[in-house]
């Protein structure tokens, strides 16, 4: 078992750990392994029990993929791609963000006209550090985890009436 190290942290960054909590199981590490496995090469808990570490490696870029109806499209991020794949719904299927705004998480709603209203629980701090214009007057949330954008996309493909593995593929690398 790795070694444990105790750090302090202020109270925005206790809440933003809580705010991604899932279950009442999973503890401030997961969570933050979970966060930083979106930006650096982090191992697994499980790797990190089962095999040395390696050393950290930057963000990698150019490898977040899609295809939606048969047509491919690749991102050099996640966040890129989430956006990018949203849009070429939308552009698909008009009624596509009225009818996905209407579909909300636990906290926050996936899309909105207004960045305010992407945070259910109101924080407008949430949306000035985090909502970006997906296209036309519509917001999106992008503090997100590659299993977030998945589940957010599979919502997606129900409103839009499409087949999540099928009309949509996503080529979304877990982090090895």
């Amino acid at each position: 078992m790795p070694a444990m190290k105790t750090i302090e942290i202020d109270m925005d960054v206790h809440q933003a750990i809580e705010f991604r909590r899932t279950d009442f199981s999973q503890s401030p590490n997961a969570i933050l392994r979970e966060i930083l496995r979106e930006v650096v090469d982090l191992p697994t808990a499980e790797q990190v029990h089962s095999e040395p570490s390696p050393a950290l490696q930057g963000r990698r870029t150019g490898e977040f993929g899609f295809t939606l109806r048969g047509v491919r499209f690749e991102e050099r991020s996640l966040k890129s791609a989430y956006m990018r794949c949203l849009r070429e719904i939308a552009t698909l299927d008009q009624e596509f963000l009225e009818k996905l705004s209407k579909i909300t998480t636990r906290s926050r709603s996936i899309v909105a006209q207004d960045r305010k209203a992407l945070y259910r629980n109101g924080r407008s701090d949430l949306a000035e550090k985090f909502a970006e214009l997906l296209i036309g007057s519509w917001w999106v949330d992008t503090n997100l985890s590659r299993s977030q954008c998945e589940q957010r996309l599979r919502m997606a493909c129900k409103v839009a009436r499409f087949q999540f593995g099928e009309d949509l593929v996503l080529d979304f690398p877990m982090r090895q």
